[in-house]
């Protein structure tokens, strides 16, 4: 299997150039519908060859090609390889823009990579949600004990509970986002109903689902962005299954 990928790397390429070719023929001659589909399919050929090129240096560990060359071959090699390095870096924005293609992060791993994709403002904004959910726990322990409404205490696994569902990447999170929203119109008729503690925990359950839910959405849109924005970056977390790449129109998903 390994053995084939160089060939078929090549035969992706080579699609790729009679492609562009074609479409600039096509669009010369005012075809622009024509010329659309061989841009597409420029693009997915080009995105086909480097999922094909990261399967081969990474998931069967080929590791890197040194160029041994000497004499005048070699600054022509290298003038062909820095082209090919800014156009491999900027086809999966091609291939992202014009939604033939689509990059899946992973919450958890898009959270430890936070420190690096993440800015100032971005950090700034998870972290103070982050201690609004502290705080409003704490603030549920010092309201059962004063008040001796002791089942403030359960906004505590409530939250815990509401936490681990509420991420992005849950097996049920279409179904938390239903119960999420509705969790507004229900706090609304318990309190008005005469039922404050109960309000008073749907409203933990809402609070910290709207906080995972917006610190998820600042982090995973930050890793995206840099990971288009960094092909060195979006190797390494591929390699590392940190992300993955999924065709829109086959809604095939490839990963390391």
């Amino acid at each position: 299997m390994s053995s084939l990928l160089p060939t078929v790397n090549a035969i992706l390429n080579a699609t790729t150039g009679i492609l562009i070719v074609t479409g600039f023929l096509l669009i010369r001659r005012k075809r622009v519908a024509a010329h659309r589909a061989c841009m597409i399919g420029a693009v997915t050929s080009s995105s086909l060859f480097l999922i094909s090129y990261l399967v081969y240096h990474v998931g069967f560990g080929a590791g890197v090609t040194r160029f041994v060359g000497t004499g005048i071959a070699r600054p022509v090699y290298f003038s062909i390889l820095i082209s090919h390095t800014i156009l491999a870096a900027t086809i999966v924005k091609a291939a992202v823009a014009i939604r033939s293609f689509n990059i899946g992060v992973d919450s958890l791993a898009a959270a430890e990579w936070a420190g690096q994709s993440n800015s100032r403002t971005g950090k700034a904004i998870v972290a103070a949600l982050s201690l609004l959910l502290v705080v409003a726990a704490l603030a549920s322990i010092m309201a059962a004990l004063w008040t001796r409404e002791y089942w403030l205490l359960a906004a505590l696994p409530i939250q815990a509970f509401t936490f681990y569902i509420s991420q992005s990447s849950s097996p049920i999170h279409k179904w938390v986002t239903v119960v999420g929203a509705a969790s507004v119109p229900v706090f609304l008729d318990l309190l008005l109903n005469g039922l404050p503690v109960a309000a008073t925990l749907v409203a933990y359950a809402g609070l910290t689902f709207a906080a995972v839910r917006a610190a998820g959405y600042i982090t995973n849109s930050a890793f995206r962005k840099a990971l288009l924005a960094d092909e060195r970056l979006f190797v390494e977390a591929f390699s590392q299954r940190a992300c993955t790449v999924r065709n829109n129109q086959t809604r095939r998903v490839y990963s390391a």
